[in-house]
Order: structure tokens, then C-alpha cells, then sequence
């Protein structure tokens, strides 16, 4: 008989532990659900987002299907003043200017923040960065195929210091344009 009080006192134990315990997964994962939803303000929705590294490309596919966007030309000669490029959750439109021989040229990128920024790409085109000395600012990775939408060809990867203005050089290439979404991959971290 003692066994048989002992075993209903684990089992009513269990079974309270359970119930106090609810579907408290359930609620979890519905509450993430509720802050991942992207509603028409992004830029609000995106402070709720807990990225990983496989949700950076859906964003970055996200913005080159839906921008918002901004238009900006490209200049045919580095020296000047070069558009900045450094649109946070943007797609940004690049209008290529004649640049040896075929299309081409040079915009701005300001770094708001240290660490790796992922720059996704419409078309498999030349892609330069360089920093204030004019010196080549080596990729992490370059030309990585992005399988998750059609709209980006690849995307590169490279660390940027906060402040610090870039130059990016693009082409020369038969296109006229190129779209680009920059991502600051920290803000995705998890």
C-alpha cells in the first residue's frame, strides 16, 4: 500500500508540474510570431526582429522586392561629391554612369556602425570597396549565390568602421543599372 500512495503522490506531482507549466512553448512561439510580423511600417516592425544568419538574406530579399527605394546616379569619376548609399532597410536604385568604355562608376558608403555589413546585389556585377586612402577593403566573401528569392544574384560581406566613408566602384558592366540592400549583419545577430 505504500508504494501504491507513493506512486499516485509522484504521478499527481507530475501532473501538477505539467499543468503549471502550460503551453507556455506555445505562447512563446506565438509571441515571437507577433513580433515578427512585418507590417507596412518595416522600420518599426524591425526593431522586434530577432535575426539569424539565414533570416539576413530573407531581409535583404524583402527590401530588394519591396524597398522602399531610392534612386541615385552614379558618378563617372571618383573625385567629388559622390551620392551615399548608406540606406538602412533600403533598396537602393543605381543609375550607372559611362565608365571605361562601357557602364560603371562610384557612389558613397558612410558606416553608421562597426562590423560586418552584407551587401546584396540584383546582378553578378564588379563590385570595389575602397576606404579614404584609396586603398581596397578585402570582402569577407564575395559573390555568394542567394538562393532565397530571385531578385538578388549574390551577396558580399565585408567589415566597415563606424564613421568611416567608403568608396564603392561598380562595374564595368553591360548593365545600366543595379539595385543594392546593405544589411548591417549585426543587427541580426542573435
Amino acid at each position: 500500500m505504500k508504494k501504491s500512495n507513493w506512486s499516485v503522490l509522484v504521478t499527481l506531482m507530475c501532473a501538477f508540474t505539467l499543468a503549471a507549466c502550460g503551453n507556455t512553448e506555445d505562447e512563446n512561439n506565438h509571441d515571437n510570431h507577433d513580433n515578427h510580423a512585418h507590417g507596412e511600417n518595416h522600420e518599426e516592425n524591425h526593431e522586434n526582429h530577432n535575426h539569424g544568419g539565414e533570416d539576413l538574406a530573407a531581409e535583404g530579399c524583402e527590401h530588394m522586392k519591396d524597398g522602399p527605394s531610392q534612386a541615385v546616379t552614379a558618378a563617372a569619376e571618383a573625385s567629388g561629391t559622390l551620392e551615399d548609399v548608406a540606406l538602412a532597410h533600403t533598396r537602393v536604385d543605381i543609375t550607372l554612369a559611362d565608365y571605361m568604355g562601357m557602364k560603371g562608376g562610384f557612389v558613397r558608403y558612410e558606416a553608421a556602425e562597426t562590423g560586418d555589413y552584407v551587401f546584396f546585389v540584383d546582378s553578378d556585377v564588379a563590385l570595389e570597396v575602397r576606404d579614404d586612402a584609396d586603398a581596397v577593403v578585402a570582402f569577407e566573401e564575395m559573390g555568394v549565390a542567394v538562393d532565397a528569392c530571385a531578385e538578388v544574384a549574390v551577396q558580399h560581406t565585408i567589415e566597415l568602421e563606424a564613421g568611416k566613408s567608403y568608396k564603392i566602384v561598380l562595374g564595368p558592366t553591360d548593365a545600366a543599372s543595379v539595385k543594392i540592400v546593405s544589411e548591417h549583419a549585426g543587427e541580426h545577430a542573435e
